[in-house]
């Protein structure tokens, strides 16, 4: 028994120590293989922990990306309740957090949009999973502001929303940039009236809108005068105050349905955008007029100013903005030149007229270039002897296709342009130049007169001109003598008397034109450094049957008398004119009794005649 107990011991050593060895061989045979999944194990742990605290760190950035981002951030569940935002949300809307996590975004709603906008808002994220737009939101403290919003919609991954993530800005600074840059563009900055850019806009809105309802409309521009005068004495400041209280009398005085605008310094706009009656324009003109011939208070002052206006009509002046703007600005040049307080209506003489003006402009423009002008030269002869006691230098143009063309053609245009000055330089270098020509051929040398438009009159380089004229021909200054009408003097005394006495002071005469026309007065004569006066030609012609005329030019000769001026009657062309105009005492005449206007040959051959 014990044998057997011993034997048994035996063999279950005998297999523990197989197991042994078998599980050593097994072990030491895959050593490298557990080894590789151990420390694989290992490796996969480390790398989890590397990956948590990765995630933790982005999530962590994340945030404080959330936190200091300018645009602010809400995210709601799938059922549009807040969850989270961020401090730009609390900073643009004045709620907090505890305030409004658990919310609907709704609360923040304006009110300014309607059913149909958030239904199209929730179409939009529902089928694209997104929205984008500008809308108006309220802040917590009831003051409504403009934002731009972007939303988007967040998918689990069985395709279903979970959240909702919005984006937005606030931009009513933006908005405040975009006004101010709307209204520098768009609007006179010292009168808030649209400009002319705006105000073209708009009348081809309005005339889109008389076509489409064949409904007539009318434009009104108005021109304030002397505007710049005022500028010159009271100041620049005055002259703004001027044209802000003038635009409110303007806006006053028509419908509200009316626009005005500033389209220039001193003129105005007028759109009607409706004209019921064809005389409406000419009520309202003359409305316009008189209100604002009322006196204007400013700098203390009491200011008053005149305006003219021009008139078109749609459709009889213009079916486009360009036709009538152009058209009611071509009435208004029309009213000025008729004065102060005037109104015109446009119509298809003044387009004519305008071509022939641009025409004739541009022509002269060519004539300048290619020395189509000449001088013709008017003898005036003295009464007590018959001899010829000068000439007066007459422009003609001769132009290649028209032959010659008369002054009172040409000359209003150039003094209308900047012509004049050019075309006037020239015409006084060569009534200069003309002299020195007879002078050279052995002629006696006569006194030249040369006519000055008021331009030239003005004009601060006319003293130079005029000795530069003398000099390059070597004529003693009273050879020269400078014809200068009433009205010019009387346009601004005090610059007349001072140029006057320049000119004077270096030994040139000065004859008064057309007189008789204008003032005519011994109080301004006295002031004015002149030598001569000429009679218009419009007192001459009926002075013989006329007792008017005759005791009119009697008053001016027993005038220039009395203030030691020669007196030349113009325009004589009877014997019994010049008979009754000797008789009455008149030193010289011209006319073409005596004398057309002649070229310089023909005036050359009279002074061989007289010698």
């Amino acid at each position: 028994m014990s044998t057997l107990t011993g034997q048994a011991g035996l063999w279950c050593f005998v297999l523990l120590c197989t197991a042994l060895l078998v599980s050593f061989f097994v072990l030491t045979r895959h050593w490298d293989t557990f080894k590789k999944k151990w420390q694989k194990s290992e490796k996969s742990e480390k790398e989890q922990c590397a990956a948590q605290r990765e995630l933790e760190y982005q999530l962590q950035l994340d945030q404080i990306i959330l936190e200091n981002t300018k645009e602010a951030v809400v995210i709601t569940d799938a059922d549009a309740s807040i969850l989270y935002i961020n401090q730009a949300y609390t900073q643009i809307t004045g709620y907090e957090p505890r305030e409004i996590i658990g919310e609907n975004p709704r609360v923040c709603k304006s009110g300014h949009h309607d059913q149909a906008f958030y239904e199209s808002m929730w179409n939009s994220l529902l089928q694209k999973g997104k929205w984008s737009g500008e809308i108006l939101d309220r802040r917590k403290n009831g003051e409504v502001y403009p934002k731009s919003l972007t939303i988007h919609a967040v998918y689990s991954k069985s395709g279903e929303i979970r959240n909702y993530i919005g984006i937005f800005t606030d931009i009513t600074e933006k908005r405040k940039v975009e006004k101010q840059l709307k209204d520098l563009l768009f609007y006179d900055p010292l009168t808030n009236l649209p400009n002319r850019t705006l105000f073209e806009k708009l009348l081809d809105q309005s005339l889109l809108n008389s076509q489409f309802h064949d409904k007539p409309l009318g434009l009104l521009c108005v021109d304030l005068a002397s505007f710049t005068d005022i500028n010159n004495t009271l100041g620049y400041k005055a002259g703004d105050d001027l044209l802000i209280q003038v635009s409110k009398r303007i806006r006053s005085g028509v419908r509200e349905t009316d626009t005005v605008s500033r389209s220039y310094s001193d003129q105005f706009m007028v759109l009607l955008s409706e004209v019921k009656l064809k005389d409406c324009p000419v009520l309202l003109s003359r409305r316009l007029l008189r209100a604002l011939q009322q006196p204007f208070h400013i700098a203390g002052e009491k200011i008053f100013v005149d305006a003219c206006i021009g008139i078109s009509l749609y459709p009889e002046d213009g079916i486009d903005t360009q036709s009538l703007v152009k058209h009611a600005h071509t009435a208004l040049n029309v009213a000025r030149k008729r004065g102060p307080g005037n109104y015109q209506y446009f119509h298809t003489q003044m387009r004519e007229d305008l071509v022939h003006r641009v025409t004739i402009e541009r022509e002269m423009h060519h004539a300048l270039e290619h020395k189509e002008f000449i001088l013709y030269y008017q003898p005036k002869y003295a009464l007590a002897t018959g001899q010829m006691a000068g000439v007066e230098a007459l422009m003609r143009w001769q132009h290649p296709q028209k032959g010659i063309i008369s002054p009172a053609e040409f000359i209003p245009i150039a003094e209308e342009s900047s012509l004049i000055r050019a075309i006037g330089e020239w015409g006084l270098k060569q009534a200069c130049y003309q002299v020195k020509v007879w002078q050279d051929q052995g002629m006696d040398v006569l006194p030249m007169a040369v006519n000055l438009s008021a331009k030239q009159f003005q004009d601060k380089g006319l003293l130079p001109l005029v000795l530069e004229s003398l000099e390059a021909n070597k004529l003693k200054p009273e050879w020269l003598e400078i014809e200068i009408t009433e009205s010019i003097l009387m346009e601004n005394p005090e610059d007349a008397v001072r140029s006057l006495r320049e000119l004077r002071k270096v030994g040139v005469q000065i004859a008064v034109d057309d007189f008789g026309t204008g003032y005519s007065s011994l109080a301004y004569l006295k002031k004015f450094p002149v030598n001569t006066l000429k009679i218009d030609q419009a007192f001459i012609t009926d002075i013989v049957c006329d007792a008017h005329d005759k005791a009119i030019v009697s008053s001016i000769l027993t005038m220039g008398q009395s203030l030691n001026l020669k007196v030349v009657a113009e325009g004589v062309e009877t014997k019994e004119q010049m008979d009754l105009l000797k008789a009455m005492g008149c030193e010289e005449v011209q006319g073409y009794y005596l004398s057309k206007p002649l070229p310089p040959e023909g005036i050359a051959e009279l002074l061989k005649k007289s010698n």
